[in-house]
């Protein structure tokens, strides 16, 4: 090994250390600097995507990304990171396509379906989506995500007993997921057991309006 890539390694450790540390501007200067001098450096291309990703960045993460999966075609992390940035933009088809991709990558990885899924639900696809999040949880049957989105789907589509199934099992899992609690406190209402949902709608994150003809959770 010689000394540039010594340097390189050196800088790459600093830069990871930040990036955990979520220090974002010194590890994204970092990356890039490694990358000033090595652009193919796989690593640097997929963190600094991945960095990008988590502060919203999303059509730079893309950018970032795509450099990352034309070095490394098969790797799972970036090709799912491509599909979550095209989702958070509202590109769902191109999203779905890179989540089918990562399914190739890897068939039994539980996220990549629950993010097929929610990409499928916005789409209208409403049995394809229940159908990948099914995957999910077969896959890992303690996915509290999973069992979240499944009952939110099942919910809306007036699925009522399986909706209350999966919200039961995603408290079991998880008794304080806010995300559950008002999604279950919402199923409730639909079953008029208003005390009771009161109870998880004020453990969840929203509130209730009441008006003169109706109320609405926000």
């Amino acid at each position: 090994m010689n000394k540039k890539d010594l340097t390189i390694k050196e800088v790459f450790n600093k830069a990871f250390e930040n990036h955990q540390k979520k220090n974002f501007y010194i590890a994204e200067n970092l990356y890039k600097k490694i990358l000033n001098k090595d652009p193919k450096h796989f690593e640097s291309n997929y963190l600094l995507g991945s960095l990008l990703l988590q502060n919203k960045n999303f059509d730079l993460a893309i950018e970032q990304l795509q450099r990352a999966h034309e070095i490394n075609h098969n790797h799972l992390p970036t090709v799912n990171n491509l599909g979550l940035a095209f989702h958070e933009l509202g590109d769902f088809k191109k999203a779905i396509n890179f989540y089918e991709k990562a399914v190739q990558i890897q068939k039994n990885n539980a996220s990549v379906f629950n993010n097929l899924g929610n990409a499928l639900k916005e789409l209208g696809k409403i049995k394809e989506a229940i159908n990948y999040y099914k995957k999910a949880l077969q896959i890992s049957p303690n996915y509290i995500n999973a069992y979240n989105n499944l009952g939110n789907i099942l919910s809306e589509n007036d699925y009522i007993s399986e909706s209350k199934k999966c919200y039961e099992k995603a408290l079991i899992l998880n008794p304080d997921l806010k995300e559950s609690c008002d999604g279950y406190g919402k199923l409730l209402f639909k079953l008029n057991q208003h005390i009771k949902a009161l109870e998880y709608i004020k453990k969840g994150s929203g509130f209730i309006r009441f008006s003169e003809r109706n109320f609405r959770i926000i």
